[in-house]
């Protein structure tokens, strides 16, 4: 049967079957001790299946105030299973204890607890002590608790558990008419100090779901004989369910005729894109009433509230609020507060009478009585109000509104079964600057049955463009709607999709009906587009249609679904919609597009990839769309253009184009836009229409080339590139971390690999910076005579072999005289030295000149003559940006210094090219302007003819200046300076061995190319007639 353990007396060794304690029966209990009634000392083992305890020490429970001397361990144990703690807890801690007492209020001696492991629901929390000491009697009993969590102590005489009737009676003090039952309290006379270091283990304890980040302090000072009650405190950030409420400052005090609480903080965030600012809440109480202030933002902010109440209290239990001269200020416009407002509460039921807020002709009222009688009725009325006051708080969804409200809201038994019956008219609604029309809305529920009943009608311009009837049961949580369109505006079903579409504008015309469940409601009917324009969130591209689409038990198919993008090129989609889950739809759609554009994103939408991009191919969506697929097999088109910013320092000028940021950055950028749950696998076939950019810590390269490449991106943001990039032509800007800025050419049939990781691309490329140079300053370094031509500038080239990793490349440097190569014959004694061949290329790149060694030029000339040349090379590379930017595609003009410069132009679509040079060969620096008499100026012409639109076949018509092998074979010409006039052909083909050359000249290769092509879209075209004839057969078993 058991025995009382406070009856108990005996030594016991063994094994005890059960102990029950706090209505919980602990099993498996090994006790080695002496009970004496209510005394205990030995050991005490328990291995229950909600706890695991070993104690050893005493327990004395027969003295009044009892003594507690032991060492326990506890593991493993769930409080809510032991009826210990309302919540799931698990907890494990060490115990040492040392002290008499059964409260806070007698505690005498110490307590400390180590290795505290709390475990619930939403995770696991460590606190490594805490030590509790108390010692001291009345006004000199001191009570301290440190620990890693939080550090308090109380210091006088106290009495915690009555500390509440004490506020009360302080209260009836300032309002004699409060009925409350007060208890009597112990002797209040102490100062306490609580500062909180770490508030997160506390929470789940006390308050779960409560935050309190940085630090919190609270001092406060208590004496009940001179009626003393003072509280001051700051928290740093608090946040409670979604809300965060930082720098708060609290300020409470008492004196003999009134109690004074102000409460401030600088900011309370209501949502990620909502706050208040500056809030000060004052608060005194005195002479049975309340004098409150409540103020909001700064006197000068747009948005604004200054509210002055006075709630005045009675003997019958009933309080009277009555609003003061306040301010209001929405969207800069001042609102009025009727200063006659009245605000009853008697006998459970709150009466407001007068409440008017207005502005000019608007106003929102409210009357009546607010209690759970059905007879008593809240009238809410609007005149003229404006919808667009509305818009600081529906900003935050993307949603701009327009409108004048009139009518009233009936609201009865507001405090039990509420019963609402709308009689509202807006007029000139609009949604997001598109005009909607009239909107009437009679719609009433019934709180009591639960259900709604729904009846909205929109005029435009005196049709009935939008019929909406129905019920809404919201205990069985089923929908039963028919909705009507005729030509209706877009745009009023932008709340409902924006998390996939946005910026809609047009019509739709549409009869749908909408039954069954909230979850899943069965939606059927037709939808028509008329002019309608979207922009897809995820590519932040404009589309428009002007098609019909059939909605199926809650699926949308698409049947060659003509989208157009902005430039007026089509695709053509097919597929399904699945609003079986409306809050997260399934696409299942293929679309197949023709120089479409594909994307037209900016680092504001997504920090990872964005940019402007045109394809030819196939794009499909596949999944739900919190979990959507985007795969892309096409080819890129002429106006695409990729940046690749390896680094962290991609110039603002780049923002507009397609860029992936590298996850080996030093800077990880948070994404603005959520895309989570988002993949996307591309294919895409690059050709010289498209640009890469590609920035690296020595600079960017742009080229235009050749490229298979794929690209796999996961919803964290990373990726894989393979591929290999073959460039046809470029520029690499070499800038070496911004210190200078020098454009080299990039030869024909560069290279980048990725194999993976896009920042681990393997290089193979030659740049070439060309330049005129004076050739006396390198002759006079290399200790050689000079020529008689050695004081002209003559053509010279630096280039700058890039191998191996992208961003870590090897470079190798190297001179040559592309119009006179017998120089570099002449000096190659010189240039076979390393050091020299490097010292010159650097000086040609840095100073646009030869370094004349240990010569004439001092080492202060040739800083500033390097200076200048920078300076005037970094001006006319802006220049020539600024041009580019202009985006004239028929031109291309390049100024590379005062007495040099070249264009280039397109005609018949880029079939025709006319390239055109001049320069000064006689000027002695960049600074030179250009002289124009006929022996100093030198002048080029080339053009070039596609004769295949590919570019493998090229005629060319050129005058040039002469070359050193031009001079030899033209022996007999009198004049050396004279330009040669050429003319040839040029045929250039890739391929990756002989037979395919073969066959790209014999055509074979192409016709073999049109044939797979053929044979894939049979076999695509077979695949879908299956699905549609698998669909139809079980469309046909359903009826």
């Amino acid at each position: 049967y058991g025995t009382e353990i406070d009856k108990l007396k005996e030594d016991i060794d063994g094994d005890i079957e059960y102990i029950d304690f706090n209505n919980y029966r602990y099993s498996n209990v090994k006790i080695n001790g002496i009970f004496d009634k209510k005394y205990f000392d030995g050991s005490l083992k328990i291995n229950d299946k909600n706890v695991q305890l070993v104690f050893d020490g005493g327990v004395n429970l027969n003295p009044a105030l009892p003594v507690f001397n032991f060492k326990a361990t506890i593991k493993n144990a769930k409080l809510k299973a032991l009826k210990l703690f309302k919540d799931s807890l698990k907890i494990d801690a060490n115990f040492s204890t040392n002290f008499s007492g059964n409260d806070l209020n007698n505690i005498q001696g110490n307590l400390a607890i180590d290795k505290i492991r709390l475990d619930n629901v939403k995770g696991v929390y460590t606190i490594d002590s805490i030590l509790l000491k108390a010692q001291g009697i009345g006004l000199d009993r001191t009570l301290t608790i440190n620990s890693d969590v939080l550090d308090a102590s109380i210091k006088g005489e106290y009495d915690l558990n009555t500390i509440p009737s004490y506020y009360k009676a302080l209260a009836k003090t300032y309002i004699p008419s409060l009925k409350a039952d007060i208890v009597k309290y112990g002797t209040q006379n102490f100062q306490f100090n609580l500062n909180i270091k770490r508030f997160e283990p506390i929470a789940q304890l006390l308050a779960p779901g409560l935050e309190i980040e940085d630090q919190a302090v609270l001092i406060g000072k208590f004496d009940s004989r001179n009626k003393v009650a003072t509280l001051n405190g700051f928290i740093k950030k608090l946040k409670f369910k979604g809300v965060t409420v930082n720098n708060i400052i609290i300020d409470e005090n008492t004196g003999n005729s009134q109690l004074q609480a102000i409460i401030t903080s600088d900011r309370v965030d209501l949502n990620d894109s909502l706050y208040i600012k500056n809030v000060n809440i004052s608060n005194i109480l005195r002479n049975d009433s309340l004098s409150l202030n409540v103020k909001l933002s700064n006197s000068d902010d747009a948005n604004q509230l200054d509210l002055n109440g006075l709630v005045e209290f009675a003997n019958d239990t009933t309080a009277r609020i009555s609003i003061l001269p306040s301010i209001l200020t929405i969207n800069n416009e001042d609102w009025k507060i009727q200063e006659k407002v009245r605000i009853n509460f008697h006998q459970g039921k709150t009466e407001i009478a007068n409440f008017d807020l207005s502005n000019g002709n608007q106003s929102l009222s409210i009357d009546g009585l607010i209690s759970s009688d059905p007879k008593d009725i809240l009238l809410v009325g609007f005149k003229d109000f404006n919808l667009k006051t509305l818009n600081p708080l529906t900003k935050t969804i993307g949603l701009k509104l327009y409108g004048n409200v009139n009518g009233k809201t009936r609201i009865k038994n507001l405090l039990s079964s509420v019963k609402l019956n709308n009689d509202i008219k807006i007029d000139s609604l609009s949604l997001n600057d598109s005009y909607v029309g009239t909107l009437t809305d009679t719609s009433s529920f019934d709180g009591a049955s639960n259900k709604a009943n729904i009846y909205t009608r929109i005029l435009t311009n005196g049709n009935e463009t939008l019929k909406a009837d129905g019920s809404l049961d919201l205990t069985e949580k089923k929908i039963d709607l028919s909705v009507k369109l005729d030509d209706s505006k877009l745009v009023i079903f932008e709340p409902f999709v924006n998390s996939l579409v946005s910026d809609l504008k047009g019509n739709v015309s549409s009869e749908l009906t909408v039954k069954g469940s909230f979850e899943k409601p069965e939606i059927n009917g037709t939808v028509e587009f008329n002019k309608a324009k979207v922009t897809v969130n995820y590519l932040k591209t404009a589309y428009s249609l002007s098609d019909k689409v059939n909605v199926d038990n809650s699926i949308i198919r698409l049947e060659d679904l003509k989208i157009t993008d902005i430039d007026g090129n089509t695709a053509i989609a097919n597929g399904t919609v699945d609003l079986n889950n409306i809050e997260d739809p399934g696409l299942d759609i293929i679309v197949d597009a023709k120089n479409f554009m594909a994307l037209n994103t900016t680092i504001k939408d997504n920090s990872l990839y964005y940019g402007q991009a045109y394809a030819t191919g196939t794009f499909k969506f596949k999944g739900p769309t919190n979990k959507l697929f985007i795969g892309i097999d096409a080819k890129t088109e002429k106006g695409t253009v990729f940046n690749l910013p390896l680094n962290s320092s991609e110039t603002v000028s780049s923002k507009d184009f397609i860029t992936f940021v590298s996850k080996d950055t030093t800077k990880v950028v948070k994404s603005q836009t959520s895309f989570d749950g988002l993949t996307m696998s591309f294919k895409l076939s690059v050709d010289p229409n498209s640009t890469a950019n590609i920035y690296t810590t020595l600079g960017k390269l742009s080229g235009k080339g050749n490229a298979d490449l794929d690209l796999e991106i996961n919803s964290l943001g990373d990726f894989e590139m393979t591929g290999d990039y073959i460039i046809e032509s470029g520029n690499f800007d070499f800038t070496a971390q911004e210190v200078i800025n020098k454009k080299f050419s990039i030869k024909q049939g560069g290279s980048i690999r990725w194999t993976g990781n896009p920042s681990a691309a393997q290089i193979q490329l030659k740049a070439i910076y060309s330049l005129r140079a004076n050739l006396s300053d390198l002759y006079l370094a290399a200790n050689r005579e000079t020529s008689p031509n050695s004081s002209e500038r003559v053509p010279t080239d630096v280039e700058m072999g890039l191998s191996g990793l992208l961003l870590k490349p090897d470079i190798k440097l190297d001179i040559s005289f592309p119009s006179n190569p017998a120089i570099k014959e002449d000096l190659q004694a010189y240039f076979n030295d390393p050091n020299n061949l490097n010292l010159q290329a650097f000086s040609l790149i840095i100073r646009r000149s030869f370094a004349p060694g240990n010569g004439r030029q001092n080492l202060g000339e040739q800083l500033t003559s390097g200076v200048t040349s920078t300076a005037t090379e970094l001006l006319f590379n802006q220049f020539n940006n600024v041009l580019s930017s202009l985006n004239l595609d028929f031109v291309d003009i390049n100024i590379r210094s005062f007495s040099e410069a070249n264009a280039s132009f397109k005609f018949f679509k880029d079939r025709i090219i006319l390239n055109a040079g001049i320069v000064d060969r006689k000027s002695t620096s960049d600074l030179s302007p250009i002289g124009f008499s006929k022996n100093n100026v030198g002048s080029e012409v080339e053009i070039l003819a596609l004769l295949k639109k590919d570019g493998t076949l090229v005629a060319k018509l050129a005058n040039k200046p002469p070359t050193q092998q031009s001079i030899l074979v033209n022996t007999l010409v009198s004049q050396q300076n004279a330009n040669v006039t050429s003319l040839g052909l040029m045929y250039n083909q890739q391929f990756d061995n002989f037979r395919e050359f073969l066959q790209k000249i014999t055509g074979r290769y192409k016709k073999n190319l049109k044939k797979k092509e053929a044979e894939e879209k049979a076999k695509k075209e077979k695949q879908l007639l299956n699905k549609e004839a698998v669909l139809e057969d079980k469309k046909s078993k359903k009826k």
